[in-house]
């Protein structure tokens, strides 16, 4: 009987064939599990948990040390107005910085923005490594927050030489923010071409 029907019905074989053989989908196992930033504190990423998005999801990294001892904001000698006047949004100065100035590794912005580092530390990123790219300059309120968890961060230099952000000077293009990492801290305007400390940081979400 049942051979009959198949000769007579030979779809229902496949269909058959499809339903007790072939693997169902899952769409919650084959979906990307969502990304989960640690506390802050945590190691994660190329560098150190400083900010953490209510749900986990996202969150800021700063690198694990000063990327410079010593670096200028532009080094044109005439300095540009860049229009990176964000104080929350690095990123974007960032962007706007480099795009001003050209690619180059001897200012600050220029700097954050070709560091990467890998998976197992080495920077720049060895193949076969978990590369981690896309750091910028801070800008002045992300700065702000770094110097209110610097011994959590660790590593910053509390001189009075202060710390290089990516906020350009509002009433004067020639100026940019820079913050001191002292115990009392402090923010100023600087002229772009001193030498400050640098430490980039990137988004992970």
């Amino acid at each position: 009987m049942g051979y009959s029907l198949l000769k007579k019905f030979p779809f229902l074989f496949i269909i058959i064939f499809s339903f007790v053989l072939l693997p169902s989908c899952d769409p919650a196992s084959s979906a990307t599990s969502a990304l989960t930033v640690p506390a802050v504190g945590s190691h994660f990423q190329g560098g150190i948990v400083f900010e953490v998005s209510s749900d986990s999801t996202s969150g800021k990294i700063a690198a694990l040390a000063d990327n410079s001892a010593g670096i200028a904001w532009d080094t044109s000698g005439s300095p540009l107005q860049t229009n990176a006047t964000s104080t929350s949004d690095g990123l974007t100065n960032t962007a706007s910085i480099v795009s001003t100035l050209g690619a180059g590794t001897n200012y600050a912005a220029g700097l954050c923005n070709a560091y990467e580092i890998d998976s197992a530390g080495n920077s720049p990123c060895q193949v076969g490594n978990e590369c981690y790219q896309n750091w910028y300059l801070p800008a002045i309120d992300e700065l702000n927050t770094m110097w209110e968890l610097r011994n959590t961060i660790g590593g910053f230099n509390e001189s009075t030489g202060g710390y290089w952000s990516s906020s350009e000077a509002l009433a004067d293009h020639t100026l940019a923010t820079s913050m001191t990492f002292t115990v009392s801290g402090g923010q100023g305007n600087t002229a772009k071409s001193i030498l400050l400390f640098l430490r980039c940081i990137r988004e992970v979400q």
